[in-house]
This record gives structure tokens, sequence and C-alpha cells, in this order.
């Protein structure tokens, strides 16, 4: 009988099409990532260890070796699934990363496209869907399908974790894959005139009181706009995302900024995992401040 992993993982190989991949095998306890430069078949070759290392609390990330025009997005629901379709930028490859949870990655080209191109062509995704802002850029890793997610808020009752599940994987490019390559030079063209830039948040303000009532304050107007508007789904990143922006406009500096995100955003711990919630606000705030 097929191993059910191995044919997983080449259906999601023949759908990113890649003459290349980068695995990565994460070790959240140490937080450290080993990264690897594998053919197609010596993936195939290596899933044996690679369930080792799993069954080891190790996770299995991948990602093209270089820009192959696959655009990553993360964090979305069947909803943004479904509307990602109707407006034709239907994921070429989407994974069920956790339960009830997607990733994967939309085609906006067959061909190798720039890495700046690539970047902004995952901030579109973000503006239009809600996508994780932290994961947009030109070369996130994703998940390997076939292998558990070990993040501790999955495990079960039995002490499992869930598997990947590979949801879609037509391989092909977005029905409107132009629209989105538009909208990602429209972006690149603004950054390059400096519109949007760190410059422009003039950091000098260090009132740490204030900005903690201020950033409650926007937390709970951003979060009710959602709660109102049902077309869109609540999005915890997005919303980190908005309240830092709007701290930063304000002229608050990078460390009471930081203290703010860490302090208030809902559920931090539960989302982000103990002891990673740090990284993940300087993860953040490093990409705000290089826009």
């Amino acid at each position: 009988m097929p191993d059910i992993t191995y044919l997983t993982v080449r259906n999601q190989l023949n759908a990113m099409a890649c003459s290349h991949f980068e695995i990565g095998i994460l070790d959240r306890v140490q937080s450290n990532m080993i990264t690897r430069t594998y053919k197609k078949n010596d993936v195939l070759n290596s899933i044996n260890w690679f369930k080792h290392q799993n069954s080891n609390n190790k996770e299995i990330f991948i990602r093209p070796h270089g820009q192959v025009g696959l655009i990553f997005f993360d964090d979305v629901t069947t909803h943004i699934i479904e509307k990602m379709k109707i407006y034709g930028h239907e994921p070429a490859i989407s994974l069920e990363s956790s339960p009830q949870n997607y990733q994967g990655w939309v085609r906006v080209s067959n061909n190798e496209i720039p890495n700046d191109l690539a970047t902004q062509c995952a901030k579109v995704l973000v503006n239009k869907y809600n996508t994780d802002s932290n994961s947009a850029d030109f070369r996130h890793f994703g998940r390997l399908a076939g292998f558990t997610n070990n993040k501790p808020e999955y495990i079960n009752e039995y002490g499992q974790y869930p598997f990947v599940k590979l949801s879609a994987r037509n391989g092909k490019l977005a029905t409107n894959y132009q629209e989105i390559i538009s909208q990602a030079k429209i972006l690149l063209i603004n950054k390059e005139k400096n519109i949007v830039n760190s410059t422009d948040f003039q950091q000098i303000n260090n009132d740490n009181e204030t900005a903690m009532t201020l950033a409650r304050n926007k937390y709970d107007s951003v979060i009710e706009q959602y709660s109102n508007n049902p077309e869109y789904e609540l999005n915890l990143n997005a919303v980190d995302w908005q309240v830092a922006k709007y701290l930063a406009e304000n002229k608050y500096t990078y460390d009471v900024i930081f203290d703010c995100l860490l302090v208030i955003s809902p559920n931090l711990d539960q989302r982000k995992g103990k002891g990673r919630e740090s990284n993940y606000v300087e993860r953040s705030l490093k990409k705000l401040f290089s826009l």
C-alpha cells in the first residue's frame, strides 16, 4: 500500500513545480531552524528522516529555492479562500495548517519575478484578504503537508498533534494573476518614491502610559469594525498591524509600540505560543519600520 505521507508530499511538490526546494526543520524548544536545499527526488527520498524529526517534536517547512512566481499567504479561513476564488486569486496550493486555518501559495507567474515585486504581491494579498502581514515577503516558509503541526495549543486530549492537510493543489496561475502583479507594481513605485517609509514616522514620543490608552482604544475600535462587518472575519494579526501603524503615525517610539502590543494584543500567548510573543512583535515592528 502506498505511503500516504509520500503521496501527499509528492502532490505538493508537483504543484509547486520547482527545480529545487528549501526544507526547514524547526525546533521550537531551541528556537532554531535547520535549512537545507533539495531537489524534488531528494525531498521524496528524505521523507522517513523528516518523519523521524517530526516524531521528535520538530516541524517541517518548505519554500521554493529562488523566486518562481509563487506568492505565500498565511492565516486565513475557508471563507477567505472562497473569496480569493471569487476574485480570481485562487491558490495554486492551499494547506490546512491547523484546524480550520489555512495557508498556501498563489501563482502569479510561471517564470521568475524580482524579489521586491514578489514581496509587494504578498502585500497585495495582505491588503485585500487580511492575510498574515508577518508572512508577506518573497521567501517565507510554509508547511510541508503530511506532517504534524506541533504547536502546543493544537495538542488534543490524547496528546496528538493535527496533521497538515493538502487541501488544493492545481499548481496553476491564478485567473486574475495580472491584477495582483499590477497592484504590486503600484505598491513598489510608491515604496521607491518613499510615499510610505520609516522616516515619515519621526519617532519622538515615549509617553508609555498615554500610548497604552490609545492602543487599547484602537484595538477596541478596530475589533468592533470587524464585528460590525460580516463580510470580514476577525484577523488579530491584521489588528496588531493596524494598531502598531496607528501608534507609529502618532510618533511613538519603537520601544513604546513594542510594549503596547506585547501587553494588549489579545490572546497573544495562545496565538503565537508561550515564550514566542516577543519574537512575533519584533518581526511585526521590523516590517513596519522598513516599509
